[in-house]
């Protein structure tokens, strides 16, 4: 159990009670301001936020990816920095993911001291088990390796840095924000049929049950009927952000989380949300679920591994309560996702184009080449831990569909994205619950 993001525990006469001291609803209403109105008012509490995290007896750095949320913390700490700003990214040899030039490029241009370091190959097999230990939970993120990384290169050069972390969540910056969208629409228009068909298997499952509990495919079909029928934005949740697959899961251990688990879930998190815009609800369930539970909870446990503090300025409270305010035709607009940070930084490149089109570009996210090491550097691990008895024998799973996801990834029809889940299960399970 954790404490949920903005509150405390107050402790009374042996009783616990989560107190709630702040929230933000992302209801955007109507409002009269106009688009540059929109656009002064963040510039100037993105000044007051850095000034307020720039307080320190200690120099202060900044990560640096190249993309448009570091670049525009950048720009502006540089800009209010009375020292001379470090920066730092991470490379990799594998030149598709590799981004590193761009941040040398904004690096460069703003004035910053920069620093990079290329991940290799025999570095991680030394230090990857240690790094997924850091975590002191199961944690699935391959991002938390670089990010690892980083924060070990910095921590060489100073105590304190700042990231752009928030700014996707906030600004609506998701590339599968569109998808989702249009997703949203397609199970909207069918439900209707599934519920049909819903109400007829219940029917015949209180006259025959026996019958139906009795067979394997009649209790899949009531399992994809019932996730069929939940409401269209629980639905497309559940496709978009479930890590291993429906069939993977029932296969491996049905009782692991149920999907009415899933499904009620998921309506908690947004249950006081009443904005129907499922794009401002999908940012609405980031900001209160992926942010803190994978991207905070990564970038505190890697760089408090190395010593490092993080402070995040585009996730301060009132430039939260900004964000959560501004109608999302300034979000997303026409076509342009983060519309608003991108004006911004815009104006503070000026007329220089090409850096702009630069950090505007497409970007990889900080995504790990973590196929490559599954394949290769890692396959034996991986194989041992996985088909281990006492593994599996504790986490209830199945040896046999343990054995085909193994397979199918070797073979080239699965991806490795479930392996790599269950590795990860494996090392936490090892360092922690195995008997030795």
């Amino acid at each position: 159990h954790k404490v949920s993001p903005g509150h405390y525990l107050k402790l009374k006469q042996g009783k616990v009670e989560e107190v709630s001291y702040w929230d933000v609803n992302f209801e955007t209403g109507v409002h009269d301001s106009t688009e540059d109105d929109w656009l002064d008012e963040f510039d100037s509490l993105l000044k007051a936020s850095v000034d307020r995290h720039l307080l320190s007896d200690v120099p202060i750095g900044a990560f640096l990816s190249g993309g448009v949320d570091s670049s525009v913390v950048v720009a502006r700490t540089a800009k209010q920095y009375s020292g001379h700003l470090s920066t730092f990214s991470i490379g990799f040899e594998e030149s598709s993911f590799d981004e590193s030039r761009y941040a040398r490029q904004v690096a460069e241009h703003f004035g910053c001291k920069h620093h990079d370091y290329v991940i290799n190959r025999e570095s991680i097999k030394d230090e990857i088990f240690h790094i997924m230990g850091t975590f002191d939970e199961p944690f699935f993120d391959t991002s938390g390796i670089p990010t690892y990384y980083v924060s070990k290169l910095a921590g060489e050069h100073v105590k304190v840095v700042l990231s752009g972390d928030g700014g996707d969540e906030l600004f609506a910056g998701y590339k599968h924000y569109t998808r989702f969208q249009q997703h949203h629409g397609h199970l909207h228009r069918r439900q209707s049929s599934v519920r049909l068909m819903l109400g007829l298997y219940n029917s015949l499952l209180a006259r025959w049950p026996g019958k139906f509990l009795g067979s394997k495919v009649l209790r899949h079909a009531g399992d994809y009927l019932i996730k069929q029928n939940q409401t269209c934005w629980t639905q497309a949740v559940l496709h978009f952000y479930e890590r291993i697959p429906y069939h993977y899961r029932t296969a491996l251990q049905r009782e692991v989380l149920s999907i009415d688990e899933e499904c009620e879930y998921i309506e908690r998190i947004t249950a006081q949300s009443t904005n129907e815009d499922v794009v401002v609800r999908l940012s609405e369930f980031d900001f209160f679920n992926y942010l803190p539970n994978d991207i905070l909870t990564k970038v505190d446990r890697m760089s408090m591994s190395n010593s490092l503090e993080v402070r995040v300025p585009l996730l301060d409270h009132s430039l939260v309560e900004f964000a959560a305010r501004i109608p999302l035709a300034y979000k997303r607009k026409e076509g342009v996702d983060k519309y608003l940070l991108k004006r911004h930084l815009s104006s503070i490149l000026a007329k220089d184009d090409e850096l702009y089109g630069t950090i505007t570009r497409e970007k990889h996210g900080f995504r790990f080449p973590i196929g490559e090491y599954l394949n290769k550097d890692f396959r034996q691990y991986i194989s041992d831990g996985l088909l281990s008895r006492d593994y599996q024998q504790e986490m209830g799973f199945s040896d046999a569909a343990v054995r085909r996801m193994l397979s199918g990834y070797e073979a080239g029809w699965s991806g490795g994205k479930p392996i790599w889940i269950l590795f990860c299960l494996y090392l936490w399970w090892d360092r922690n619950l195995r008997r030795h």
